[in-house]
């Protein structure tokens, strides 16, 4: 008998794990990795609810959430055992130049309270009973906890921190390396086996929270002032983390998957307690420059200089040859030796100048260098290459050469940047400006550079600094935006662009008066057209109706693509809430006409519903497009090619 029932539980074991298999069969599989630095009481189900969307949202995938350590999310990476990876900026752009990581699809948006927070930074912190412990300065020495150099919150924002305020970074010795989850460095901390410590802005509230620990205990050095943002923080914020594909992904699976990151908080409410949505990607270029200045992987390599670089490995060298000259000169009696040991000065100096030249030559930057009171400037050759000159055609050249060049509209801009240098605010002066070229267009420029020299009584005597073509970089970005506001058919706003256009609509019309008229088209015979001409002549007439729609409303309206053959026009500042119907029979005729596409007539017409703003009743976005919805069902059964209101009540006085 227990042989029996034995078999018959094996028999069992094996028809769930076949039915398990059909049914990973029958979907296809997406492993998302996930960066986790947080103890089991901290992370609770922080990542449930997003499974939970996603294969709501998109039923034909199984999602496949992977919680993984710093190092078992690399090894994922490096092995292809995962799709997408969601982590630090700092990790992200490690895995982008080791394992060709795509570029960032989205940047996830975390919830405070019902607010977005689109950043985070690191918490330097001791306890409060530390006495001795005050600044940064008094660190040497002491022994720090953190969870490991790898970290990003954890450990480089911190020690990029240290590296500007006392010009290094911690020796390895002082380290003590916890490891994962951050609830350990903090543990290190209060029990005494390390004397401050590094974590996540955030955590330190969290833990709090949750009763682990007293705020009230520890002290946060260098405490940075962040309006609106509603933790501690030592360091400068930082874009939160990135999602992007692995190279082997698959681009449909991809594009589906955007599609529903960027629309899952398209009604401004938060996605769970921990998540309030996903953005279009942020500028990691801050991350990059923070790595690159920690010589942290992936550019700890030698040959990786920068001009700082040769100014810190050569001052030493310069000092050193003006020390020996003051010697030589004071022990050499024959004016023939002080001749020859000036002249190898000169020429040690000379090699040492074509060395920096050769290097800046390499980094293509332009430079540039500025007596402040006098205004008179010096530029490099490249300086005047990047809008299309030679130095000789700027000649005479001073602060104003700059000044005519620039941008009127970023002028302003840079004016504040270096007023904030000029009343040491910051240490150095950086703004992106668009500078004039020769040819007539224009140019983006990073400009950047620090004062050299100080009066006595605290005034800038004279900068240097350097400028770098960023007009790619620039028109990439723009690229990446239009893509996330465009419906890349018809070259309409989309559906999240549409939500932000109606949402400004309705601000203004609440400051400045007036009426919108929002309308639903949807095409009356569209269905038959692709069903007899297929879907490239059914795309080729979207793509006619568009112009038409284009071409019949005003440079202050809108005109969207919902999806399939259904758009809205939204109508801005009219007079009167019924004043605009001559231009809804417009947009009935203008789609009615017949279009010749590949020597095929075609016709359609369309069925718009109309709902206005404001209302008797208070409404919000969601509740005009549902009115403007059903409106246009109405003009459906009214018999198509025609146009029906919503059954609401307008705000129009009497």
């Amino acid at each position: 008998m227990r042989y029996l029932l034995l078999f018959f539980l094996v028999l069992l074991g094996v028809s769930e794990v076949h039915a398990e298999t059909r049914e990973s069969n029958a979907k296809s599989v997406v492993r998302i990795g996930i960066l986790n630095y947080e103890s089991k009481e901290v992370l609770g189900t922080k990542w449930q609810v997003l499974q939970e969307q996603l294969a709501q949202r998109l039923p034909g995938y199984r999602f496949d959430i992977r919680l993984l350590h710093n190092e078992a999310l690399n090894l994922a990476v490096a092995s292809r055992n995962v799709d997408f990876v969601l982590t630090t900026s700092g990790n992200y752009i490690q895995l982008h130049h080791l394992y060709g990581l795509a570029s960032p699809l989205a940047t996830i948006v975390r919830n405070h309270q019902g607010k977005p927070l689109r950043a985070y930074g690191g918490v330097i912190f001791t306890r409060k009973d530390r006495n001795d412990l005050q600044t940064l300065d008094d660190l040497s020495d002491q022994v720090i906890a953190s969870i490991g150099t790898h970290g990003f919150a954890g450990y480089k924002l911190q020690a990029h921190t240290l590296l500007r305020h006392t010009g290094e970074v911690p020796d390895s010795r002082q380290l003590l390396v916890t490891g994962q989850p951050q609830d350990k460095v903090v543990e290190a901390v209060l029990n005494g086996k390390a004397d401050a410590g590094f974590v996540r802005s955030g955590m330190l509230e969290a833990l709090d929270r949750l009763g682990k620990i007293e705020l009230d205990d520890l002290r946060v050095l260098n405490v940075q002032k962040l309006p609106g943002y509603p933790f501690l923080a030592s360091t400068p914020l930082y874009p939160e983390w990135p999602i992007a594909a692995m190279p082997h992904t698959d681009r449909q699976i991809t594009n589906d998957l955007v599609g529903v990151l960027l629309t899952l908080n398209q009604e401004q409410t938060p996605l769970s307690d921990h998540i309030f949505g996903f953005d279009v990607p942020a500028n990691y270029l801050a991350s990059e420059k923070l790595l690159r200045e920690l010589r942290a992987s992936p550019f700890d390599a030698p040959f990786d200089i920068t001009v700082e670089d040769v100014w810190q490995n050569y001052k030493l060298h310069a000092i050193a040859i003006i020390i020996i000259a003051l010697i030589l000169l004071a022990g050499v009696a024959i004016f023939a030796r002080l001749s020859v040991a000036l002249s190898l000065a000169r020429d040690a100096a000379e090699q040492q100048h074509q060395r920096l030249s050769n290097i800046l030559w390499g980094t293509n930057a332009g430079t540039w260098e500025w007596d402040i009171p006098s205004g008179k400037t010096r530029f490099n050759e490249r300086w005047a290459e990047i809008i299309g000159y030679t130095l000789s055609e700027l000649q005479p050249i001073s602060i104003d050469t700059w000044v005519n060049h620039s941008h009127p509209q970023d002028l302003e801009r840079s004016n504040e940047a270096l007023e904030a240098v000029f009343e040491k605010k910051v240490d150095a002066y950086e703004c992106e400006v668009r500078m004039k070229h020769k040819d007539g267009h224009w140019v983006w420029v990073f400009d950047r550079g620090r004062v050299t020299k100080w009066s006595p009584d605290g005034k800038p005597i004279a900068m240097a600094g350097i400028h770098i073509d960023i007009t790619q970089k620039k028109e990439a970005e723009k690229k990446l935006e239009h893509a996330a506001t465009t419906d890349p058919l018809t070259g309409l706003f989309n559906r999240h662009a549409l939500m932000e256009r109606l949402h400004m609509a309705m601000a203004i019309q609440e400051r400045h008066g007036g009426y919108l008229a929002i309308m639903y088209l949807d095409l009356d015979g569209f269905k038959d057209v692709n069903d007899k001409h297929g879907h490239e002549i059914g795309d080729q007439l979207l793509i006619e109706i568009s112009r038409r729609l284009m071409r019949d409303v005003r440079g202050e309206d809108t005109a969207a693509r919902m999806g399939g053959d259904e758009f809205v026009v939204i109508l801005n500042g009219l007079p009167e809430s019924d004043g605009y119907l001559t231009r809804v029979e417009r947009l009935l005729a203008a789609v009615a006409q017949p279009a010749m596409l590949n020597g095929i007539e075609l016709q359609v017409s369309c069925s718009i519903g109309i709902t206005t703003y404001p209302q008797r009743n208070p409404c919000n976005v969601s509740e005009l497009f549902k009115q403007a919805d059903a409106a246009m069902y109405k003009a459906k059964l009214a018999g198509k090619n025609t146009y029906a209101f919503a059954d609401v009540i307008s705000d129009q006085s009497d």
